[in-house]
């Protein structure tokens, strides 16, 4: 019974198959494949779909729901829903709506290398024809936004009513509107009338028509602008630009920038390249802003960017690299492009290179032109140029030993050599020269020089093999062919510099020589890895340039406080000088007691309290002044006679500070001078001034009495 009803279910559905026109003998695998026998249909159609697929046989209809995918010979058609009539031989496809009610997956065509997003398509497979609503379409640097548009059998799209723009948002700052138009793939754009807008704004800008080129080969041809609706400059095209293919080696391109406020720039993008030898770019660029109303201000600037590299295999002996970042002006803030990627940088660099190497020989050669530019610092710093020769380590007397065991004929082969040559031609200068143009100050600035250094080393072993040793001698020299003297006025206040063109014959045989030995002793409990026995002295690394004005700037801060304590100790020896003529000389009787008291009193006190020199001096003026017996009233009456010769001091008042009291007064007046213990009193005075309560008093009445000196000075 089971069977019969099988049979019967079967013959209708023959049935329906032999009496449709249209004969399908395929079916969907599990691969999602749909084989068809028709003629309409030459290669093999491949779909899927996320969420599910639905086959009405009786329509013949394929419809596939969310993340559809249908690939058929170059075409991949993806949507959020695609339909797949058999009997038309068609492909439809449309967004899907997501659970919060927005569109999602729009459909996305693609044909070869064509391809486009869209609202809604239908693409007949036979015909090749399409018809497009909502198009989205990027053709190299354009970007079209139109309502509607289809698709040929030769891949033309026509074009009605959209958007034409370079600007890659969605919704574009600036476009052209368009009437109508035509994309011919890999030859030209062609539009009907267009009217530009700026930010959803129509302005009364407009073209009738454009014929825009758009070839894969190299041709020459206009290079569409983009528009800069608002800057400090007004509104602009930038990078309007036309390009030249020369040859197969050479291109260039000429890109012009124009502003409504009168600023210009105009820049040169050259490009070369041989296969197998060498890649470069050159850009030349001059810009030129302009104030505007009222000032009517201009500043020029030019640039000069050069990058160059040398393929390796093409000679491998020579190697030449480039890196030039030239900018006039030092400034990088001010530019006409609106983006500028290059507003923070306060630093540019340039760099040209040239090296020799000789195959076979341990010398290489080497040749370089630097520039560094500063913005924050308004300084240049050009070496040029920079020569340099290296020796790589040879061993000179390895040819003349023969093998043996004997540990000195060893170390003798084992003797390397290596040198190294640097000169340079260095100058630091203002990039207020160069924007002047005043290249003979910047010329008289240059400074240049040599220096080269050789090392020589071995190793050896002794005490079979138990200790090893690494001797070495290091040998630098300096070559300078400039002296600087540097003088500070202290009255001016100000340092003199004067440049000298000389050359120190003592440096050309150098003044630092290295003699080292390392030494590795070997036993059982210490390693024997002797790879780091040979590794050479560790030298002081190279300073930078800033680093360099940095210690010079100290140096010279250091050298105004010496010649500021010069001139002080100068004035102070004056006064001393001044002084010392009014004082009398000791008699007779004051000699003995000076004889006396250099028995009693020890000069090792003073000389260990200060030093050497003063403590001599102090030490034979306190003695003078004891044996000189002078009391408290002669050295006021001494003072008061200075005071009338114009040495400039003053007598303290009563009450001040260091003014004698009323009781020294009246001992000074009687003349009265009790029995002291002179060794008790001068350690105490010596106390009293090393201490730091009483030193700092000494300190500040020095500094006081200078300003007073050096005040009077300036008066």
């Amino acid at each position: 019974m089971s069977k019969l009803h099988s049979i019967l279910y079967f013959i209708p559905f023959v049935l329906l198959i032999i009496q449709n026109p249209f004969t399908v003998t395929g079916q969907v695998d599990t691969r999602d494949t749909l084989y068809v026998n028709d003629s309409d249909f030459d290669d093999i159609i491949n779909y899927s779909a996320r969420d599910s697929i639905y086959t009405d046989v009786k329509n013949k209809l394929v419809l596939l729901y969310g993340g559809a995918k249908v690939k058929m010979e170059q075409i991949v058609l993806t949507a959020g829903f695609i339909q797949i009539d058999l009997d038309k031989n068609e492909l439809s496809a449309k967004y899907r709506i997501d659970s919060t009610g927005n569109p999602t997956e729009y459909p996305e065509f693609k044909d070869g290398q064509q391809e486009m997003v869209c609202q809604e398509m239908r693409y007949n497979i036979k015909t090749k024809k399409g018809f497009i609503k909502e198009l989205n379409l990027q053709q190299d640097e354009f970007y079209f936004q139109m309502e509607t548009a289809k698709k040929h059998a030769n891949d033309e799209i026509h074009l009605l009513q959209g958007k034409l723009t370079t600007c890659d948002q969605k919704e574009p700052h600036y476009h052209f509107q368009l009437s109508k138009g035509v994309i011919v793939p890999e030859e030209r754009i062609a539009t009907g009338p267009m009217n530009l807008w700026i930010n959803g704004i129509p302005t009364p800008i407009g073209l009738p028509f454009a014929l825009i080129p758009d070839q894969k080969k190299r041709t020459h041809g206009i290079l569409f602008p983009e528009m800069v609706p608002t800057s400090i400059y007004g509104f602009g095209f930038q990078n309007l630009g036309y390009y030249f293919p020369i040859n197969e080696n050479l291109q260039t391109s000429v890109y012009a920038n124009l502003y409504s406020r009168g600023s210009w720039g105009i820049r040169n993008d050259l490009d070369y390249a041989k296969r197998y030898a060498f890649t470069g770019r050159l850009s030349l660029g001059f810009q030129q802003f302009r104030s505007g109303f009222p000032e009517n201000q201009s500043q020029n600037k030019t640039t000069v960017i050069w990058s160059h590299r040398k393929a390796p295999k093409s000679n491998p002996s020579w190697s030449f690299s480039s890196n030039v970042n030239f900018i006039s002006d030092n400034q990088s803030k001010n530019s006409l492009d609106p983006i500028n990627p290059t507003y923070f940088n306060n630093s540019f660099n340039s760099d040209i290179n040239l090296n020799k190497s000789f195959p076979g020989k341990p010398i290489n050669m080497g040749l370089k032109v630097s520039m560094r530019q500063n913005s924050l610092s308004e300084s240049i710093s050009l070496v040029s140029p920079i020569l340099t020769a290296n020796m790589t380590r040879i061993f000179p007397f390895k040819k003349f030993i023969k093998r043996s065991n004997n540990e000195f004929k060893k170390m003798i082969e084992r003797i390397g050599f290596s040198y190294n040559f640097d000169g340079q031609n260095r100058s630091n200068f203002s990039d207020s020269l160069l924007t002047q143009g005043d290249f003979s100050r910047i010329s008289d600035q240059f400074m240049y020089g040599m220096k080269q250094s050789m090392t020589i080393q071995t190793t050896g072993a002794l005490f079979k093999n138990i200790l090893k040793i690494t001797p070495s001698a290091f040998y630098a020299s300096k070559l300078n062919f400039q002296e600087i003297s540097k003088s500070y006025n202290a009255i001016d206040n100000n340092t003199q510099i004067v440049t000298f063109n000389i050359i120190h014959p003592k440096e050309i045989f150098g003044k630092e020589v290295k003699i080292s030995f390392k030494a590795l002793r070997r036993g059982p409990f210490m390693a024997t890895d002797t790879s780091k026995i040979n590794e050479q002295d560790k030298k002081e690394p190279a300073k930078s340039d800033q680093e360099k004005e940095r210690d010079e700037f100290k140096k010279l801060q250091k050298d105004k406080k010496v010649a500021a304590l010069q001139y002080r100790m100068a004035k102070d020896a004056e006064t001393v000088a001044r002084l010392s003529a009014t004082e009398r000389k000791l008699t007779d009787a004051e000699k003995d007691k000076l004889k006396k008291y250099e028995k009693d009193i020890d000069m090792k006190d003073f000389i260990d309290r200060y030093g050497e020199e003063e403590g001599k001096s102090i030490y034979y003026a306190t003695l003078t002044k004891m044996a000189k017996g002078e009391s408290l009233w002669a050295n006021i009456h001494k003072k008061r006679q200075r005071i009338k010769q114009g040495s400039g001091e003053r007598m303290r008042k009563k009450g001040e500070k260091g003014a004698p009291t009323p009781a020294q007064m009246k001992r000074a007046k009687g003349e009265s001078i009790d029995e002291i213990n002179l060794p008790a009193l001068i350690k105490s005075v010596i106390h009293r001034a090393t201490h730091p309560k009483g030193y700092a008093k000494m300190l500040q009445a020095y500094i006081e009495m200078v300003k007073d000196q050096g005040d009077k000075h300036s008066n």
